[in-house]
């Protein structure tokens, strides 16, 4: 999907959304305007080392979020490398040529889960990983379940106090980049804001396809499985992600919820980004705005405005807002970062805590079609 070398831009991980207060049910709102906080250090040094095996791309994190969950630490991502040789044919004159793969593109995860006591944010404890390998094949397409190639990946926590431990796994596959297949299609966004329906018309879009998405439970158990449908979309016109199908469904209780996320993630350039490498996300994300419907009879007689006003943020309503701000270190040519230093300054509004583990979740799935393919 779309990198920094194609685009400029995009999300290195909206890494861990929003807030888990542990110490309030899952159902309600997060009480405070809370949200992420921390610092990521990306190498890109498959940039450096290109075609090298064994060299990964390492994203080393530690974030907190909603002043309760900390995640710390490192996610690999191991490129594709396929070595082509070339063989006579039997008659001597011609010869075909033969690829092979010397090396499986992954993902590989490593990141601690750890939990702060309400009452005394200094105390903390390791409840947990999140760990495993993310199998990516010649397709572009990501295995998240287990299978003959890959362990899968998995939650894994401990008992600590009163809270049992568990494993719970990871499940689905997720559709990479249709750059160069001839998929790359327009498509019209809308959304309601301010009594208007408003409207956005994107020119090269990209989909990153979700199937059958399981997000497994945890990090601990009063955060339940959750499945995941939909389209994430990639605007290379507007360097802006488009977010309007994406539907997460889960049971609390005995209420089965199915919500749906939309909105953008827009990348902005500081004027002299070329000299102090500086570059921004803004993120607008809503949860469970009411979908305009392009069939009804009401389509027939609306109209839209469009313009910049589709892009206004809504902190009244449920909502991810903020910006994550990079300083990137080029290599040779000043067009690819080798390294890049980001900080996360995110705000929830109004979520309940499942739905912000659930969105973490479908983050951390996504790191690398968001920054390095």
């Amino acid at each position: 999907m779309m990198n920094r070398l194609t685009t400029n831009c995009f999300l290195t991980v909206l890494i861990l959304s929003c807030s888990a207060r542990s110490d309030t049910s899952i159902g309600n709102p997060i009480p405070t305007k809370s949200g992420i906080v921390g610092t990521m250090d990306i190498s890109f040094d498959t940039r450096l080392k290109r075609g090298k095996v064994g060299i990964s791309d390492r994203y080393t994190f530690n974030i907190t979020v909603g002043e309760t969950a900390v995640f710390d630490g490192t996610i690999a991502r191991q490129p594709r490398i396929v070595e082509v040789t070339e063989k006579k044919e039997p008659d001597g004159k011609s010869s075909r040529r033969y690829a092979s793969e010397v090396q499986p593109a992954n993902l590989v995860y490593d990141i601690g889960l750890s939990v702060l006591n309400p009452d005394n944010k200094q105390q903390s404890a390791q409840v947990g990983v999140l760990a495993g390998v993310v199998l990516i094949d010649q397709m572009g397409v990501y295995h998240i379940e287990a299978g003959a190639r890959n362990e899968g990946l998995q939650i894994l926590t401990r008992s600590v106090g009163q809270a049992p431990g568990f494993r719970d796994v990871f499940d689905g596959t997720i559709k990479g980049s249709s750059l160069g297949t001839g998929k790359i299609k327009s498509r019209s966004y809308l959304r309601v804001f301010g009594g208007k329906v408003l409207a956005v018309d994107a020119k090269m879009i990209d989909p990153l396809e979700f199937k059958d998405v399981i997000l497994a439970a945890g990090p601990t158990a009063n955060y339940v499985k959750a499945s995941v449908n939909g389209t994430m979309d990639y605007d290379y016109s507007l360097s802006t992600w488009f977010i309007e199908d994406l539907t997460v469904g889960y049971q609390v209780g005995n209420e089965r919820i199915q919500d749906r996320i939309s909105g953008t993630i827009r990348w902005v350039e500081d004027d002299a980004r070329a000299h102090n490498g500086k570059g921004s996300y803004l993120v607008n994300l809503r949860f469970n705005d009411a979908p305009v419907s392009r069939s009804d009879e009401r389509a027939v007689f609306r109209s839209t405005t469009s313009g910049d006003d589709f892009f206004e943020v809504d902190e009244k309503s449920p909502s991810v807002t903020g910006r994550i701000d990079y300083v990137d270190t080029f290599g040779v040519g000043k067009l690819t970062p080798t390294k890049s230093n980001v900080a996360f300054r995110l705000d929830c509004n109004k979520i309940t805590n499942q739905q912000a583990i659930n969105l973490a979740k479908i983050l951390l799935l996504v790191v690398g079609p968001m920054n390095d393919e």
